[in-house]
C-alpha cells in the first residue's frame, strides 16, 4: 500500500513538472520592419541598366525602361 501510494505522488509531481511550465507569462511579440524588394521582371534587361550605368548608351537616347522597345 505505501508503494502505490508514493507511485501516485511521483506520477502526481512528475505530471506537474511536465505541465505547469506552460502556465507561466507568454513573452511579448517585437514589432518587425517591413522590407520592401524590388526585381526586374525579366533577367535580360539587367544588361541595358548595366550598360546605361557604364555610360555605353547614347546621351541622346532617352534612359530604358522595361517594356518598351529600343
Amino acid at each position: 500500500m505505501l508503494r502505490r501510494d508514493i507511485t501516485y505522488i511521483l506520477v502526481f509531481f512528475l505530471l506537474a513538472i511536465a505541465f505547469f511550465p506552460g502556465c507561466g507569462q507568454k513573452p511579448q511579440e517585437q514589432e518587425l520592419a517591413s522590407i520592401t524588394i524590388a526585381f526586374q521582371e525579366w533577367v535580360g534587361h539587367g544588361l541595358f541598366y548595366l550598360a546605361q550605368e557604364e555610360g555605353f548608351c547614347f546621351k541622346s537616347l532617352k534612359p530604358y525602361a522595361p517594356g518598351e522597345t529600343l
